[in-house]
């Protein structure tokens, strides 16, 4: 988070990007996942996002290192491309085929090189 090639594209995170600030999002983020697992577990029909979010470079020797974070949310509703039909989106009801939703991806810059040399990641 703190590559310029990174950082410049981000309206988000702080910068410098602290360790402080990935351990409190990799703790709402781990703590998202687990929710939306427990609801898979209960047998939930719907469940609002996706438990797994990690993008990783596997190498050969097994270990990993993670090079980037997917995540599924609820569009929120202040943003101001929301028509105000879609203001209650937070509100709808899980498997509402009406939600809006954001894909949000970050990614290590060597993200595009590392898929160029392994196309089946």
């Amino acid at each position: 988070m703190n590559d310029h090639r990174v950082y410049q594209n981000m309206s988000g995170p702080p910068f410098p990007y602290l360790r402080e600030h990935a351990d409190a999002w990799t703790g709402r983020a781990h703590a998202e996942s687990q929710r939306l697992f427990e609801a898979i577990e209960r047998g939930d029909k719907y469940i609002d996002g996706c438990p797994v979010r990690a993008i990783r470079e596997v190498h050969e020797d097994g270990s990993d290192t993670l090079i980037g974070d997917i995540g599924v949310y609820r569009e929120a509703p202040d943003v101001p491309w929301l028509e105000e039909s879609e203001k209650d989106n937070d509100l709808k009801p899980v498997g509402d085929p009406t939600i809006v939703w954001l894909v949000g991806c970050k990614s290590s810059p060597t993200l595009p090189m590392i898929l160029s040399q392994n196309p089946v990641l």
